[in-house]
């Protein structure tokens, strides 16, 4: 199976490591490390993660890098994951809520 980020996951991706770079001295490459470990992991059985609800009419997974306690929602499609957001567990709001604090329906 492959996988692809959206361009927003990119570019969020892209400004976590920035930061973890800028502000992690002592594991500055730690954000990179964990997420293609994750991404690996999960390629082994991206179906094996619950249903976390649906984002944009999206059915997404989430799952958490637990040393950068950051987020990870995805979708199935087909024979393809879709990384859709790269989310900081510090932010407060959900993804795809444009800054609403709101259940996953």
């Amino acid at each position: 199976m492959k996988y692809r980020l959206t361009e927003l996951a990119a570019e969020q991706a892209d400004a976590e490591d920035l930061w973890w770079r800028e502000h992690r001295d002592k594991a500055p490459g730690l954000f990179t490390e964990e997420l293609d470990r994750m991404i690996e992991t999960i390629l082994l059985a991206p179906e094996g993660v619950p249903l976390f609800g649906v984002i944009d009419r999206t059915p997404m997974r989430r799952v958490q890098l637990k040393k950068t306690r950051c987020h990870l929602y995805y979708s199935v499609e087909l024979d393809e994951l879709v990384i859709h957001y790269v989310w900081g567990a510090r932010l407060r709001d959900l993804p795809g809520r444009g800054g609403k604090k709101s259940s996953l329906t």
